[in-house]
């Protein structure tokens, strides 16, 4: 079983799935927005990856109205919004992703009644943050009433990996450069 399937994550094609109000919906995204998190954009040069190896999903609720017209209810860096299948996914049809949940904790309906109370500033979810109060947190605290992101318990996961191959690999290099013949002469002449 793969990690998303561990995470309960389904591919899907949002042309041919049928969505219910309150589905945990995300797209995959792999374009850092201009002028936007110049720490992960410094990363991407040192480790001389563009702006494609870097991804990240945004996470929202699957909503209608009345109408039967669709959109999803979000976190963005601009507030809680409603955003229709094209601006969810930033253009990317083909990268959509079901987030299974057990939906003990809020029925469907609950869920999308929530939603719908943060997006008419009848409650507050906060200002976003990356780290701390994004998507992916709005969405498990509307489903689960408990705000996390497992995307980023992923990345730090793997940057502590990743900082521990490269200290580990900073200590080879300087023990073996203290253990060259021309350093053992010059560190005894001194």
């Amino acid at each position: 079983m793969s990690l998303m399937e561990k995470l309960g994550v389904k591919n899907i094609d949002p042309n041919t799935y049928c969505f219910k109000p309150g589905d945990h919906v995300s797209v995959l995204n792999t374009k850092i927005p201009e002028n936007k998190w110049p720490l992960i954009q410094k990363l991407l040069k040192l480790f001389r990856l563009d702006e494609h190896h870097a991804f990240f999903f945004h996470h929202g609720i699957f909503c209608e109205n009345k109408e039967n017209n669709s959109f999803f209810i979000s976190q963005t860096n601009k507030g809680i919004e409603k955003q229709d299948a094209q601006t969810f996914s930033s253009g990317r049809m083909n990268k959509w992703h079901l987030i299974k949940h057990d939906y003990k904790k809020y029925s469907r309906e609950y869920v999308v009644k929530e939603a719908e109370s943060y997006l008419s500033g009848e409650k507050d979810f906060g200002k976003y943050s990356l780290f701390t109060n994004n998507c992916e947190h709005f969405v498990y605290k509307l489903i689960e009433g408990e705000e996390k992101s497992n995307q980023l318990r992923i990345a730090g996961g793997t940057a502590a990996i990743v900082v521990l191959s490269a200290l580990y690999k900073i200590s080879r290099i300087v023990l073996k450069s203290k253990n060259t013949p021309n350093n053992t002469t010059r560190n005894n002449n001194r």
